[in-house]
């Protein structure tokens, strides 16, 4: 890990939606730590859980694996998963790109984006 990459986490809310933000690498070594922080976020009980990968500089396959874990989770108790992983952060969106993540979970390229979508099918 680099010396600017060093693992974090931290749980908050928007509108009742319990966000967990990460930065860091996320890899075979922060894995737990990240499972961790998504168990309080699913824990929550909240229908949408948002994971925001916007200061993640690396994410591996341990991580997809805990991602791909919450979103299986979270549709089998009719819940949402939504990730934010902006577009020009490549070591992270392109390897959702390359493992197809982003064909079957909601992954968008900043939290407003989220916000606005959610806020969008709750009025629908």
């Amino acid at each position: 890990m680099g010396k600017n990459a060093e693992f974090s986490t931290h749980l908050t809310e928007c509108k009742g939606m319990p966000i967990i933000h990460l930065s860091g690498e996320i890899d075979l070594c922060t894995v737990p730590k990240f499972q961790q922080a998504l168990r309080a976020g699913i824990d929550a009980g909240a229908p949408i859980i948002i994971v925001d990968l916007t200061n993640v500089q690396y994410i591996d396959s341990a991580g997809l694996s805990v991602i791909i874990a919450a979103y299986k989770e979270l549709s089998s108790l009719k819940r949402r998963l939504f990730v934010v992983a902006p577009q020009n952060h490549l070591g992270v969106s392109r390897v959702l790109e390359i493992s197809r993540l982003n064909t079957i979970i909601a992954i968008r390229g900043s939290l407003e984006e989220v916000i606005t979508e959610i806020d969008a099918l709750k009025a629908a």
